[in-house]
């Protein structure tokens, strides 16, 4: 059969006007079945001639069958390649004009264009009709396969990700082994000869503007040679072998069954975690535009005169129709967009409630079709429920549109986008002038969107008067407890793009629980999937920041990270945070006024577990005992105990006196000491200077059952005295520990459930005073909450010597730093 195509030079108009009324392409993925075919599809060719040949002879030599997906390029360019991979019988499969990969970035256009025109040249090259595509690291979105579908295309050729090779899949022929082992029923499975690893870009690209970074000449960036690697024509034979060995049938793909493209999108529509379009509220760009749309679209009588307010404004606009005005009126849209507006689905949310995930994306797909409008985009009602948004959203992914919420921000910056509900001539004007004041061009929601991508930077009279502002203020540092509050969120911050997100949520028994996630700016636009779950799930996010060649630990560079980070949580997730944690190194002073200047705070994860409902520092390698030589002890009774036992530490320092709380701290009283004499604590302890302080008060005032904000109020007041008087100490915030029942029953205030309930409000404080709690009822309770009754003294409260030893071994067991 002739396979040359005479296409004419309006065969891509041609082809986009039957667009809305073309079935989207067929799909082969491959199948599940008892027996196992093996539909081998080499993609692209290498730039070794021999090598190629040498595929083509292993494929031969062992009796395999394979398809080969070509760019018109290596067509043309590899003529008798061509020829003896076709007169072995193999399948040829169209690859694009060059192998381009991502082709849903594209615009339908563009799609057409190298879909077609590489038909073209391919099936001219090889003298027959090139029916199949196979799409390089390509989404297979309803536009994608309607495009296939007008270009000539019968079916579009998938392999799950797994299934595809590059030179870097096998380390070894063992590899191969058990890769083939794995395989089941009809398997699709492309080989890269390209030797390039596909990677689908799974929505709108965002790139960051890196600030430019003068490098020092004596600095030595190269890089170490890697480790010698596989060819691909060794990786290829390995594959090969494993086939043969396994007796593995190969199958010309064309002959593998086909789906219809329809119902594979309408079946993805319906998984549970399916991925979801993002949701345009304003644009993250570096163009000085900011755009308008308009919900409701004029009269046919008021046509011409909305048109003449928007030319004499020197505006263009995104208007909105729903599915049935675009019905109705197709020729006052095309009205509008030969004038130089957009325009766009509408969808209300009544039409949207309580349908399925499949009936969401049948009305989105149908709704669609009736338009001929090539702007792609969705207008979602701000009123669409929860569970409607999230089934809209899906849907919008798996047909390549793009959902706008305009969020009409007070102050208009690039990238802002506002909604009006009907063409308001005034509102129009102050919009106008708003835009005139910030240096913008008011224009259509589609040419914002469609220039956006870029993360803006700082300019240096910005960066300039940022630094000025903040006066050389370092940030302030935060302690963030390791929590079912809070959590330090993705192990080591190397996720590679996937979602391994290590939370302590999963340790704590309480199913409300929630965490921090603490996300570098890689992650935070690489990951969608995990963050869109991880805040979905009432988790928070926070920036964290790893210093690279491109964000060195300089001021500016740390001004543009963080700009950068905010925009595009707030353009991405709609989320915001000003908490930054630096894993792996300690902030530089000029990191720390980036941070400062920027409104946010440093906080250091202190790893903490949950104990009794409260949080403490976790168990550490035991300290030896002269580690307490140089603490102080800050207490009643009980504490002078630990100074007068010999179970106790007699070494350490103490601020230790009969009957007080913490109001006598609070208030630098005079105290009496044992042997008599007068003191005041807060200068005995400045006097003292140690490393760390450790308190214990409460008992003493707690005894009477009522309100204890009082305490509470003390207590802070008393850790702010002795952060002042010994700056730099470690401070410990001891539990009340517990009574026995009979205590209780004396002083009701000691009830056990008043003493956690004050315990956790310790534990709350010592995370904002930047203290570290320890929970003494780990070791010095017994199984109903008590105190042990083999430690405890008469009185119910007080310890006996044993009870200082299972103390102390506590205490050098959880230590920080």
């Amino acid at each position: 059969m002739d396979g040359t195509i005479e296409t004419g030079s309006n065969a891509v108009e041609l082809a986009l006007k039957g667009l809305s009324e073309s079935a989207p392409a067929d799909i082969i993925q491959g199948a599940p079945g008892e027996t196992t075919r093996v539909g081998l599809v080499f993609v692209g060719l290498t730039e070794e001639a021999d090598t190629n040949h040498a595929v083509l002879e292993l494929i031969k030599q062992n009796g395999l069958k394979a398809s080969f997906a070509l760019s018109a390029a290596e067509a043309l360019d590899n003529e008798d390649f061509l020829t003896d991979m076709l007169a072995e019988g193999n399948d040829l499969l169209s690859n694009g004009a060059a192998g381009e990969s991502n082709l849903h970035t594209r615009t339908t256009q563009e799609m057409v264009s190298t879909m077609l025109k590489s038909r073209e040249a391919i099936a001219t090259a090889a003298n027959e009709s090139v029916p199949l595509l196979y799409c390089s690291s390509t989404a297979l979105t309803g536009d994608v396969l309607r495009a296939a579908s007008v270009s000539g295309y019968e079916a579009v050729v998938q392999a799950a990700d797994s299934h595809v090779l590059s030179e870097s899949s096998f380390e070894a022929a063992a590899d191969a082994e058990s890769f083939v082992a794995g395989l089941q029923g009809d398997a699709v499975v492309v080989v890269n000869l390209r030797g390039v690893a596909e990677e689908i870009q799974n929505e709108d690209a965002v790139t960051a503007e890196k600030p430019a970074i003068d490098k020092q000449p004596e600095l030595d960036d190269t890089k170490q040679p890697e480790d010698e690697k596989a060819d691909i024509l060794t990786q290829v034979n390995w594959l090969v072998q494993a086939l043969k060995a396994q007796d593995m049938k190969t199958e010309y793909v064309s002959r593998f069954s086909r789906v219809k493209g329809l119902d594979v999108l309408r079946s993805e529509a319906e998984i549970a975690d399916a991925e979801m379009a993002p949701i345009y509220r304003s644009c993250l760009t570096n163009q000085k535009q900011a755009g308008v749309a308009i919900r409701t679209l004029p009269s046919a009588d008021g046509m011409d005169a909305a048109l003449e307010i928007l030319t004499q404004q020197n505006i263009t606009a995104t208007y909105f129709a729903t599915a049935e005005e675009a019905a109705a009126r197709s020729e006052e849209l095309a009205r509008l967009e030969a004038a130089g507006c957009s325009v766009g689905l509408y969808l209300p949310a009544e039409q949207l409630k309580g349908l399925s995930r499949m009936a969401v994306f049948d009305k989105l797909y149908d709704a669609l079709c009736t338009f001929e409008s090539a702007s792609g985009l969705v207008l979602a009602d701000a009123q669409t429920d929860a569970e409607a948004m999230t089934s809209l959203r899906v849907a919008a992914r798996l047909l390549n549109t793009k959902i706008v919420m305009p969020e009409n921000p007070e102050q208009m910056q690039a990238g802002s986008l506002y909604l009006l509900d009907t063409l308001d001539t005034e509102h129009l004007s102050a919009l106008k002038q708003q835009a005139e004041q910030a240096g913008l061009q008011l224009t259509d929601l589609a040419t914002v969107i469609q220039k956006s991508g870029t993360l803006p930077t700082l300019t240096p009279q910005e960066l300039s008067a940022l630094r000025k502002q903040n006066d050389h203020k370092l940030a302030t540092v935060e302690n963030m407890v390791y929590t079912s509050e809070r959590s330090e969120g993705f192990s080591q911050y190397g996720m590679g793009g996937k979602a391994a997100a290590v939370s302590t949520i999963a340790k704590v028994k309480d199913p409300d629980a929630k965490g921090m996630f603490f996300l570098t700016l890689n992650e935070l636009m690489n990951c969608p999937d995990a963050v869109e779950k991880t805040l979905k799930e009432g988790n928070r996010i926070g920036i964290a920041y790893k210093p690279s060649d491109d964000y060195p630990q300089t001021f500016d560079a740390m001004m543009n990270y963080l700009n950068a980070w905010e925009k595009y949580a707030k353009w991405r997730y709609n989320s915001e945070s000003d908490v930054v944690l630096m894993p792996s190194e300690t902030a530089s002073d000029a990191v720390s006024e980036a941070i400062s200047a920027s409104g946010c705070k440093l906080v250091k994860i202190v790893l903490g577990k949950v104990l009794n409902g409260v949080v403490t520092v976790p168990e550490t390698t035991a300290v030896p005992l002269n580690y307490f030589d140089d603490v102080t002890f800050i207490g009643d009774s009980l504490t002078l105990g630990m100074e007068s036992y010999k179970t106790g530490l007699p070494n350490a320092k103490f601020c230790a006196y009969k009957g007080i709380g913490p109001n006598a701290i609070a208030t630098d009283m005079t105290c009496m000491r044992e042997d008599g004499t007068s003191e005041k604590p807060l200068e005995k302890l400045a006097a003292q200077n140690p490393k760390a302080v450790y308190i214990l008060l409460g008992t003493n005032v707690l005894g009477t059952d009522g309100d204890y904000n009082g305490f509470l109020a003390y207590y802070r007041l008393m850790l702010d005295a002795v952060a002042q008087a010994v700056p730099g100490a470690t401070i410990y915030i001891q539990s009340i520990t517990p009574v026995q029942l009979s205590a209780s029953v004396e002083h009701p205030g000691l009830n056990q459930t008043r003493l956690k309930q004050v315990n956790q409000e310790l534990a709350l404080i010592a995370q904002e005073k930047n203290c570290y709690y320890l929970d003494l009822w780990d070791v010095l309770a017994d199984e109903n909450g008590n105190l042990k009754a083999d430690i405890a003294q008469e009185d119910g409260y007080h310890l006996k010597s044993a009870g200082y030893t299972l103390w102390v071994d506590y205490l050098r067991t959880h230590t920080v730093g």
